[in-house]
């Protein structure tokens, strides 16, 4: 049984049937993109905020550039910060500072479009039925999820500071069409909390879109 959105995100509920996906592809190369989806800093650290368990139940923990945030309990966070520099003790308490540094280079970008490309066909799996995500048209896609495919392309990142002020925890994707016939392509958009990721599954250049907003970080791979 293959989780549209990984279980380390909270999903529980929305699956393919079971035989969609092999067990082969769902315990390896298919998990190996979930992981590096549930660990990209932002989200990790929303985990431990939130106390989203692992797949296997356990304790979420995100990894940071100068501090380790450990969930030890529902109602505990442990943060083993890497100087003591990062703490700063005042009239109204104990106040920390970190830096969320985390490599986006060439290939750590492309395993996480390579992450959404896999919910989004799962999604056209779901909403438009077997006979289009299978189809010849998507054929390139599902070699790129599996990793038989060179490709190159880009992926937005940013955050919506109300959601996480204000401890909305959804998850939220969607994917729709570009109408014009010449760039034909399906943008998908996958918003974990406030964190949000943006790609395309067939043209792959942001160049042929109106600009984006500028809180939106550009990575080209």
């Amino acid at each position: 049984m293959e989780h549209l959105v990984p279980e380390g995100l909270g999903n529980k509920e929305i699956v393919l049937p079971v035989g969609v996906v092999c067990d082969r592809c769902n315990n390896e190369v298919l998990s190996q993109l979930d992981t590096a989806l549930i660990e990209l800093g932002p989200i990790a650290l929303l985990r431990v905020k939130y106390g989203v368990p692992t797949k296997a139940g356990k304790m979420p923990k995100a990894q940071l550039k100068d501090a380790l945030w450990r969930r030890t309990s529902p109602g505990h966070v442990h943060i083993r910060a890497a100087s003591k520099k990062s703490f700063t003790e005042r009239p109204d308490g104990l106040h920390f500072t970190f830096h969320n540094s985390y490599p986006m280079n060439a290939e750590r970008t492309r395993v996480l479009t390579r992450a959404l490309f896999k919910m989004a066909l799962g999604l056209i799996y779901l909403e438009e039925g077997s006979d289009t995500a299978l189809s010849e048209r998507f054929r390139p896609i599902r070699e790129i999820i599996r990793g038989k495919k060179p490709f190159h392309g880009y992926l937005l990142l940013a955050s919506n500071e109300e959601y996480i002020r204000r401890g909305i925890t959804q998850v939220g994707i969607q994917y729709e069409h570009v109408a014009d016939p010449d760039k034909r392509t399906i943008i998908f958009v996958l918003d974990y909390a406030g964190v949000v990721l943006v790609t395309d599954l067939e043209t792959r250049d942001p160049d042929l879109f109106p600009p984006f907003p500028k809180e939106y970080s550009l990575f080209r791979f």
